[in-house]
């Protein structure tokens, strides 16, 4: 990827504010927690984690 190519995303949000589901953040912490630990976040894991099938 040339340096050209290299841009840094910014989010902004457009919408107004809202509230996250209890399952969503649930599923939402798993991804942060494992790829934090893990340095990546698989499927398996996180359906692990927030005890999915």
């Amino acid at each position: 990827m040339s340096v050209a190519a290299e841009k840094k995303l910014t989010f902004t949000p457009s919408a107004p504010k809202a509230r996250l589901s209890a399952s969503l953040e649930d599923y939402l912490e798993a991804i942060y927690c494992l790829s934090r630990k893990h340095g990546v976040a698989r499927a398996s894991q996180i359906a692990d984690r927030v005890k999915v099938g």
